[in-house]
C-alpha cells in the first residue's frame, strides 16, 4: 500500500481526470439505463420457476398471449357513444392482444344459433358477466364500465408503459381508476422516480448537519459527500452492465450506499488529521492510506458479507439489491482510498483555514455504570433471547403492497376489487363428470370471491360439447372472432392436444388477511376436486407462494450472513468465542429491532422481514468489531478487564456514534418523503436498528467484553507476561532516565556556579586593570604637568639671570 499511496499523491491529477471521465459516462449510463426502460419496477418478474404463480404465468404466456394486463374502471352513460368510440380506437392499438369490456358479451348472444344442434340443456345467458363489466353507480345515473386490456409487451417495459399512457389519453377526462400489472409496475416506477431526487436532496441537508456536527472542519462534510457520491453516480451508471436492475435497488441502492459507507470517508479523515501532525500534507497523505486500507477493507467485507446472503433467497429481488449494493461498497472502498486523499490533498489549506470545535460525547458515566452492573445485563441479555425470536417470528408481513392509498371514488373501489382477480386456466374435461356450472357454484360460495367470469359464466354446456364445438370445422369460426375465442386456446401437453379455458375471479379486500389465506386453499382444493392439473396466476397466488417461501429464506439468509460474518470475526480475533459473543449481540439486536415492530402492529413488507437480517447484520458489525478491536489493542494495560471495556467503548464511541447518525439522518430522509411501503419501512427499520445498535454497543458489549480474556490462551499469556515485563523495565528505565536527569541537572547547575564565579573574578580583574590604566594614566599627566611648570621656571631664571638675548 505504501508504494500505491505513493503514486495516488503523484498523479493526483491524473485521477482528477480519470473521475470526471467516468463520472460523465456514469451519467450517460443512468440515462441509457431508463430510456431503455431497464429498470423493472414488476415485482412479479423476481419470482423464480419454482413458484406456482411463475408456472400459471409461464403458462398463461405461452397459450394465451398473456404477457401484462391493465384493468380500467371508467364512468360513462347508460348509452354512451363517446366512451364506445374511444373503445373502438383504443381495439386498434398496436400491442393489444385481448381487449374485453360489455359490448363483447353481447356478441356471444350469437350463439344461441348454435346452441340448439347441440341440445336442449344448451342455453345462453350473459346476464352475470355483464354485471361482472358494468356496474351501477348507486345515486348517479351513470355507470362503471370494466376494460380488460392483454398486451404483447410484459410489465414495465418502455413499451407497456407507453401504451398504457395511449389507453388513459383516449378516455379523456372521464373519471377513471386503474389495476393490474401493468398499472402498479408504472405507479411505481414514477412514483419512485419523483421521489428519488427528492429524498436525494433531503439526505443531503442531513448528511451536512451532521457531518459539521462530527467534523473539525466546515469544508470537510462537502470533501466527503463529493467523494462518496461519485462512488453513488459510478454505481448507479454501472448498472447498464446488467439486463436490468429493479426500482427498489436502483432508489435503494444510492441513500443506502451513503450512509453504510460514511464511515469509511470519516475513518480516513480522522488518521490523516492524525498523520498530519507531525508531518506535511504529501507524507501525511502517503502514511494515512495504508494506516486506513487494512480496517476498512476489513469493515467492507463484512458489510459485503453481510449482503451475500441475500443471493440465497427464492425471491431474486434480494440477489437484485445485494448486486448492487455489494457493488456500491466496493465502489465506495476504492474511491475512500483513491479519491478522497486526493481531495483532501488538493484542499488541505482550506481543510486547515474552517476548522471548528467537533461535538465532544462523554459516555465514560455509561459505560461505567454498564460494566458495574455487567452481569445483571448479560442475564437480562440471556433472558431476552427466547421473548424476542418468539416476538419477531410472529410479525405479520404483507408481500406485494408497495403503496398505502385512500380510496375516495367509487372507481378506485372497484378497480382495487378487480385488481385482486386470480386468473386460473384449466382444461375442459372434468373430473368424474363433474360441471363447469357446479364449478362455478362452488367458487362463487367462497367468502372471498366476489364474481367469476368464464365463457361458462354464460352459456350452460358440458366441457365435451365445448370441445367438440371448438373441434367444429363450422362452428369454430365463432370462438375465433369474439370475445369466446379469447377464453380458449388448445394447448400441446406432453403430444397431445387439450383444449384449456380461463376463469377470472375477483377477490374482495384485502389478498394478504387470514380470510384470504384461508380462501385460497379453499379455492386450491376445489380445483383440484375439478381437474387433473390448472395453472393459476394473481396477487392471491403470489401471496401464498411468497408465504410458502419467505420463513425458509428468512432462516437461509439469516445463517448464511452469520456464518460468513463469524468467519470473518474469527478471522480477526483468532476466537470463536469471541467471535459467537459479537454475534449474540448483533442477533439481539436484529431481534430487538423485528419485535418492536411487532408489538406496534406493524405489517412488515416480506423483503424487509428478510433484508434487515443481512443489511442491519452488515452495519452493526462494523460497530462491534471497532470497539472489539480497541479493547484488544488496551486490554494488557489494565489491571482490570472491565477498565479496558470501559476505556475501549469511551476512545470509540465517539466514532461509532458518528456513523450510526449517518445512517439514521440518510434513512430518517427518505422514510419521511418516499411513499414507497419497501422503502419506506427498510430506512425506518434501519434507522431504528442504527439506534438499537448504539445502545447495546454501549452497554450489553461493555459489559461482555471484559470475559474475552478470562480464558487466556498460551499466545495470550505471554503477551501478557512480556507486557508485565515491559511495564517493569518501562518503570526502571524511567528512574534511570530520572536519576541522570538530576544528575545532568547538577551538573549544570556546578557549572552554572563555576562560571558564575570565573566571570565575577574576571570582572574584578577587569576593573583593578581600568583602575591602574586610569591611575598611571593620571600620573603620567601629572609629571607632565610638573615637568611643564620646571621648564617653565627654568627659563624664567635664565631669563632674569642673563637677559633678553640669554
Amino acid at each position: 500500500m505504501k508504494k500505491i499511496s505513493a503514486l495516488i499523491v503523484k498523479f493526483k491529477w491524473l485521477i482528477v481526470i480519470f473521475t470526471i471521465i467516468i463520472v460523465a459516462l456514469s451519467s450517460v449510463g443512468i440515462v441509457t439505463l431508463m430510456r431503455d426502460g431497464r429498470i423493472n419496477s414488476d415485482m412479479i418478474s423476481y419470482l423464480s420457476d419454482e413458484f406456482e404463480m411463475t408456472k400459471g404465468l409461464n403458462f398463461l404466456r405461452q397459450n394465451f398471449g398473456i404477457n401484462a394486463d391493465a384493468l380500467v374502471v371508467v364512468e360513462g352513460d347508460v348509452a354512451d357513444e363517446g366512451l364506445r368510440q374511444s373503445v373502438q380506437r383504443i381495439k386498434n392499438f398496436e400491442g393489444i392482444s385481448q381487449f374485453i369490456w360489455v359490448e363483447d358479451v353481447e356478441e356471444m348472444e350469437g350463439f344461441s344459433e348454435y346452441a340448439q344442434f347441440l341440445g336442449d340443456d344448451v342455453t345462453i345467458n350473459t346476464d352475470g358477466l355483464e354485471a361482472f363489466l358494468k356496474h351501477s353507480i348507486e345515486g348517479s345515473g351513470k355507470y362503471n364500465y370494466v376494460l380488460l386490456i392483454l398486451m404483447d409487451y410484459s410489465p414495465s417495459t418502455k413499451e407497456a408503459n407507453a401504451l398504457y399512457d395511449d389507453i388513459l389519453s383516449e378516455l379523456g377526462d372521464r373519471p377513471y381508476a386503474t389495476s393490474g400489472m401493468t398499472a402498479t409496475s408504472k405507479i411505481m416506477m414514477e412514483d419512485t422516480l419523483r421521489e428519488l431526487p427528492v429524498y436525494l436532496i433531503y439526505a443531503g441537508i442531513a448528511l451536512v448537519l451532521v457531518l459539521l456536527l462530527v467534523t473539525k472542519s466546515f469544508i470537510e462534510p462537502l470533501i466527503l459527500l463529493v467523494s462518496l457520491g461519485v462512488s453513488v453516480l459510478v454505481n448507479l451508471g454501472s448498472n447498464m452492465v446488467f439486463p436490468s436492475i429493479s426500482i427498489i435497488s436502483f432508489a435503494l441502492s444510492s441513500v443506502l450506499q451513503l450512509a453504510l459507507t460514511m464511515d469509511y470517508a470519516i475513518f480516513y479523515m480522522h488518521i490523516y488529521r492524525q498523520k498530519r501532525l507531525a508531518a506535511d500534507k504529501i507524507e501525511a497523505t502517503k502514511k494515512a492510506i495504508p494506516s486506513v486500507a487494512s480496517s476498512i477493507i476489513a469493515s467492507a467485507l463484512t458489510t459485503m458479507g453481510g449482503f451475500a446472503a441475500l443471493f440465497f433467497m427464492k425471491f431474486q429481488l434480494g440477489a437484485d439489491l445485494a448486486m448492487v449494493l455489494m457493488k456500491g461498497v466496493l465502489l465506495s472502498l476504492v474511491t475512500v482510498l483513491v479519491l478522497q486523499p486526493v481531495f483532501v490533498l488538493l484542499f488541505d489549506k482550506l481543510l486547515l483555514r474552517t476548522e471548528h470545535k467537533e461535538l465532544k460525547l462523554n459516555v465514560k458515566p455509561v459505560a461505567k455504570l454498564a460494566s458495574k452492573f455487567g452481569l445483571v445485563l448479560i442475564i437480562a441479555a440471556l433472558a431476552a433471547v427466547a421473548p424476542l425470536y418468539i416476538g419477531q417470528s410472529k410479525l405479520e408481513y404483507s408481500y406485494f403492497e408497495t403503496y398505502s392509498s385512500e380510496i375516495t371514488t367509487p372507481q378506485q373501489q372497484l378497480a382495487y376489487e378487480l385488481g385482486n382477480q386470480m386468473i386460473i386456466a384449466v382444461p375442459l374435461e372434468t373430473k368424474n363428470g363433474k360441471s363447469h356450472q357446479d364449478f362455478i357454484a362452488e367458487l362463487s360460495s367462497d367468502e372471498k370471491v366476489s364474481g367469476v367470469m368464464s365463457a361458462f359464466s354464460a352459456i350452460n354446456i358440458s366441457g365435451e360439447q365445448m370441445s367438440e364445438l371448438l373441434d367444429h370445422p363450422v362452428y369454430s369460426h365463432f370462438f375465433n372472432s369474439n370475445m369466446a375465442g379469447s377464453y380458449f386456446k388448445k394447448v400441446d401437453m406432453n403430444g397431445a392436444q387439450t383444449w384449456y379455458t380461463l376463469y377470472t375471479l375477483a377477490i374482495k379486500g384485502s389478498t394478504e388477511d387470514a380470510a384470504a389465506i384461508s380462501s385460497y386453499a379453499n379455492i386450491s382444493q376445489i380445483v383440484d376436486n375439478y381437474f387433473e392439473n390448472s395453472y393459476s396466476s394473481g396477487m392471491l397466488v403470489g401471496v401464498n407462494d411468497m408465504k410458502s417461501v419467505t420463513p425458509t429464506d428468512f432462516l437461509v439468509v439469516t445463517l448464511i450472513s452469520v456464518a460468513v460474518i463469524l468467519v470473518i470475526l474469527m478471522a480477526i480475533f483468532r476466537s470463536i468465542r469471541k467471535g459467537l459473543l459479537l454475534i449474540f449481540i448483533i442477533e439481539l439486536g436484529i431481534w430487538l429491532n423485528l419485535t418492536i415492530s411487532f408489538l406496534f402492529g406493524q405489517h412488515l413488507n416480506f423483503m424487509i422481514y428478510i433484508m434487515i437480517s443481512s443489511i442491519q447484520l452488515g452495519c452493526m458489525v462494523d460497530y462491534a468489531i471497532l470497539v472489539a478491536n480497541r479493547f484488544e489493542e488496551i486490554k494488557w494495560q489494565f489491571t482490570k478487564a472491565r477498565d479496558a471495556a470501559v476505556a475501549a467503548t469511551t476512545q470509540t464511541f465517539p466514532a461509532v456514534a458518528a456513523s450510526a447518525a449517518v445512517i439514521i439522518a440518510a434513512c430518517m430522509s427518505m422514510y419521511f418523503v418516499s411513499d414507497n411501503l419497501i422503502i419506506k419501512q427498510l430506512t425506518g427499520m434501519l434507522a431504528r436498528g442504527a439506534v438499537i445498535s448504539l445502545v447495546l454497543i454501549l452497554t450489553l458489549q461493555t459489559a461482555i467484553m471484559p470475559y474475552f480474556r478470562r480464558v487466556k490462551t498460551y499466545r495470550e499469556m505471554f503477551a501478557q507476561l512480556g507486557y508485565i515485563i515491559e511495564k517493569r523495565n518501562e518503570r526502571i528505565r524511567l528512574r534511570i532516565s530520572e536519576n541522570n536527569e538530576r544528575t545532568r541537572q547538577r551538573i549544570r547547575n556546578n557549572n552554572e556556579k563555576a562560571r558564575a564565579r570565573f566571570q565575577a573574578n574576571n570582572e574584578r580583574i577587569r576593573q583593578n586593570n581600568l583602575r591602574i590604566r586610569l591611575n598611571i594614566k593620571n600620573n603620567n599627566a601629572l609629571i607632565r604637568k610638573r615637568v611643564r611648570e620646571n621648564n617653565e621656571k627654568i627659563r624664567k631664571f635664565f631669563k632674569a639671570a642673563f637677559g633678553r638675548n640669554t
